[in-house]
C-alpha cells in the first residue's frame, strides 16, 4: 500500500511540474424539450420557442424539437397591434447562462429583457443568426460581453440592448449592416466599437450616453444622416474619430454630439466635407486631420456648435494654399503621419 500511495503522490506531482491540466469539462448536454413551450411551423418544418418554463438558470437550447430544427426565439407575440407587444423566450426570468444553437436565426423581441442575472450568452459555431430584434437583452445589468462573430447577423433592432450597464466588449459580424434606434443607449462601460465594413446605417441614438466610448473607426458606406438624434449622444469621453479610407463625402447630420475635445481624422479619399454632421459644443477643442489633398468644404458657415477647429494639412498635398478656411481657422502642417 504504501509503494502505491508514493506512486500515486510521484504521479501527483509529475502532473503539477509538467502543467498538465485537467480534462475539459465534456459538453453540456442540451435542455429537454420539456423545458420549453414551443409551437411548430405550419408553413415550414421548423420550431419556434415561445418560452422557457424550466427552473436551470445554466440553459442549452436544443437544435432539435420533435426532430425539426429551432429556428426562433419568437416569445409570445400578440400581432393584432401595428407595433407588436407580447412576452419574451426568458424575459424576466433568473437565467445565468444561455447557449444558443447554430440553427437560431432570429433572437425575438424582449427574448431576455429583464434577465438581471445573466452573465454569458454563446452562439455556437457556423450560426444561422440574422436578426436580433427589439429590446432582446434589454436591461441584462450583469452582461458584460458578447460575440457574434460566429453569426450572419444583419440586423440589431431597436433598444436591443438597452441599459446594459455593465456591457464593456461586442464583437460584431463582419455581415452586419443596421444597428436600430437607441440600440446600445445607456452602455456607459462599452468602450471599444470596431465596426465591420458591412455597416451602412446606424439609427437614432444608437450609442447615446455611451460614456465610455473613446475610439470610433466609421466604416466608408455608413450614412451618417441622423433625423433627430445624434448616433453617439453625449459621450464624455475624450474622443477620437477615424473615417476609414474610400468615403469621398463627409456630410450629413450629428453624427457624434459631444462637450469633450475631439479628434478627427480625414482620410486621403475625402473630396468634400462639411462641419454638420458634428455636434461639438463651442469650448471643445476640433482637431481635424486631413490626409489627403484641401477638400471642398460644403457648408458655407460651420455652424456655432462646431467647436474651435484646428486643421491639421499635409502640405506636399494639392489645394492647401487657396483652401477656403485657410484664413478663418488655425492651420498646422503635418509630415502626412
Amino acid at each position: 500500500m504504501k509503494k502505491v500511495a508514493l506512486l500515486m503522490t510521484l504521479f501527483a506531482l509529475l502532473a503539477l511540474f509538467c502543467g498538465c491540466k485537467e480534462p475539459a469539462e465534456p459538453a453540456k448536454e442540451p435542455n429537454p424539450a420539456s423545458d420549453f413551450e414551443y409551437e411548430i411551423s405550419s408553413e415550414i418544418d421548423c420550431v419556434y420557442i415561445i418560452r422557457y418554463i424550466g427552473t436551470a438558470q445554466d440553459v442549452v437550447i436544443p437544435s432539435q424539437i420533435e426532430g425539426l430544427p429551432v429556428r426562433s426565439l419568437k416569445g409570445v407575440v400578440d400581432e393584432q397591434y401595428t407595433y407588436m407587444i407580447g412576452e419574451g423566450v426568458f424575459e424576466a426570468t433568473n437565467v445565468k447562462t444561455v447557449v444558443i444553437p447554430e440553427t437560431v436565426e432570429i433572437v425575438g423581441m424582449s427574448a431576455f429583457q429583464d434577465c438581471v442575472e445573466l452573465t454569458s450568452v454563446t452562439f455556437l459555431a457556423n450560426s444561422n443568426l440574422k436578426n436580433v430584434m427589439d429590446f432582446a437583452f434589454k436591461h441584462c445589468e450583469k452582461l458584460d460581453k458578447i460575440d457574434f462573430s460566429n453569426t450572419k447577423l444583419q440586423k440589431i433592432r431597436s433598444q436591443a440592448f438597452y441599459g446594459c450597464k455593465a456591457l464593456k466588449e461586442i464583437t460584431f459580424s463582419d455581415t452586419l449592416e443596421h444597428i436600430g434606434e437607441r440600440a446600445f443607449y445607456h452602455c456607459s462601460l462599452l468602450s471599444v466599437l470596431d465596426f465591420p465594413a458591412s455597416l451602412t446605417k446606424l439609427d437614432d441614438g444608437a450609442f447615446g450616453y455611451c460614456s465610455s466610448v473613446s475610439r470610433i473607426v466609421i466604416p466608408a458606406k455608413l450614412d451618417l444622416f441622423f433625423a433627430s438624434e445624434s448616433a453617439f449622444h453625449d459621450i464624455s469621453h475624450a474622443v477620437e474619430l477615424e473615417f476609414e479610407p474610400g468615403r469621398e463625402v463627409v456630410t450629413g447630420y450629428a453624427l457624434i454630439q459631444t462637450a469633450t475635445d475631439v479628434k478627427l481624422i480625414i482620410p486621403k479619399s475625402v473630396k468634400q466635407f462639411a462641419p454638420l454632421p458634428f455636434l461639438i459644443t463651442p469650448t471643445a477643442k476640433v482637431d481635424i486631420v486631413f490626409a489627403g489633398d484641401a477638400p471642398e468644404i460644403i457648408e458655407e458657415k460651420e455652424p456655432d456648435w462646431f467647436g474651435s477647429p484646428v486643421i491639421h494639412y499635409d502640405p506636399t498635398k494639392q489645394g492647401w494654399d487657396t483652401f477656403e478656411w485657410k484664413d478663418r481657422f488655425e492651420m498646422l502642417p503635418h509630415n502626412g503621419n
